[in-house]
């Protein structure tokens, strides 16, 4: 946790304020103070909206890639102590 707000506080730091060494260093090219607060506003709504899937949608598209899949292979394999038993499909 304090890695990721060390480079947290880092990527602001240099998006909003680059040290001229840091900014030689990384080849920055410099753009308006407008463009730059537009850049973070884009990164906290991605992070918002990342941490939202992960909270409330991930599993419900996990829920339904899962019912899918398993509807998928109903009959087609049989499991018995532990071991998965493919059973042959007849072809007429």
């Amino acid at each position: 946790m304090v890695s990721l707000v060390a480079l947290s506080l880092f990527n602001v730091s240099v998006l909003l304020a680059p040290i001229k060494f840091i900014s030689t260093l990384l080849e920055l090219v410099p753009i308006p103070i407008s463009a730059r607060l537009i850049l973070l506003w884009a990164a906290i709504i991605n992070v918002a909206v990342s941490v939202g899937y992960e909270r409330w949608i991930a599993q419900v598209v996990a829920d339904v890639v899962g019912l899918f899949v398993s509807s998928q292979q109903d009959g087609r394999r049989r499991m018995k102590d532990s071991r998965v038993y493919y059973r042959a499909i007849d072809r007429d």
